[in-house]
């Protein structure tokens, strides 16, 4: 568990995939407890020199850096996170964002719908037998308080690439590296 300290949990640990089950189930009581998933201070730190890039390279923020750069299907899109939390090895941070022009920022929205759509933007890249049932995910949006772009609303997905068919692995595979070609930062050689 973590100490809250300024808005932040000052020291996370990484979450496994029975965690983030629990977390997605029950994450209100979880964090009114003080129990919730976050960055290592590097990854806290990153975040921050990403923010403050965006300011400075392109004047814009870090919601306009989501609307300009994710690849939109839609009004959805599935982006591996810059900035991801503290996880067990074999699972990835991903957001489901949805455009700002086609869902208002403060939308509460459903955990079984946003898993289903996670996956079938993942079902659009993958080739051969996979299907969308062969992309184990937790999917929940945090608490209005840890909401970092409450002005998009936005969901975070955790994939078990690690246990993924191969097809599904190499799917994810391609999203990530497509995003990295899109992404101005990531361009920049700086790992997300």
């Amino acid at each position: 568990s973590g100490r809250i300290v300024s808005g932040r949990c000052a020291l996370h640990r990484p979450y496994s995939w029975e965690d983030l089950k629990a977390h997605a189930a029950n994450q209100s009581a979880r964090y009114a407890a003080g129990e919730y998933p976050g960055r290592s201070p590097n990854g806290n730190a990153m975040y921050d020199r990403y923010k403050r890039w965006c300011i400075e390279h392109g004047r814009i923020s870090n919601a306009d850096y989501v609307v300009r750069y994710v690849r939109w299907h839609g009004g959805s899109a599935l982006e591996p996170s810059l900035a991801p939390y503290l996880l067990d090895d074999g699972i990835e941070h991903w957001i489901l964002w949805h455009h700002p022009n086609k869902t208002p920022g403060d939308t509460e929205l459903d955990p079984a719908s946003e898993a289903a759509v996670a996956r079938a933007l993942v079902a659009r890249e993958i080739k051969g037998e996979a299907s969308p049932s062969d992309v184990p995910l937790v999917c929940f949006q945090n608490v209005p308080p840890l909401r970092s772009i409450p002005t998009i609303a936005h969901s975070h997905v955790f994939l078990r690439v690690g246990s993924m068919l191969p097809e599904a692995r190499r799917a994810v595979g391609a999203m990530r590296g497509a995003w990295r070609q899109r992404s101005p930062w990531l361009a920049l050689g700086r790992e997300a």
